[in-house]
């Protein structure tokens, strides 16, 4: 699947957001990346590898990650 990086309306620090080019909704990218990599508290450095469905331009087509550092 390829993917653009994509920049929110409001400017957003804290988060990247990246939309699959050839499907109109991102969650076949969650499910896969969900399996591939699980959040688990015990194996995780806190929340360094979250990741969410967000609505962009009015459809749930976008994954949006939360930035660690």
């Amino acid at each position: 699947m390829i993917f653009e990086i994509v920049e929110p309306v409001c400017h957003d620090k804290d988060h990247v957001y990246i939309k699959p080019l050839y499907c109109s909704d991102a969650w076949d990218a969650y499910y896969m990346l969900d399996k591939a990599f699980p959040y688990n508290i015990n194996t995780m450095d806190g929340r360094a590898w979250e990741f969410f469905i967000c609505c962009f331009n009015g459809y749930e087509n976008c994954l949006q990650f939360k930035i660690s550092i």
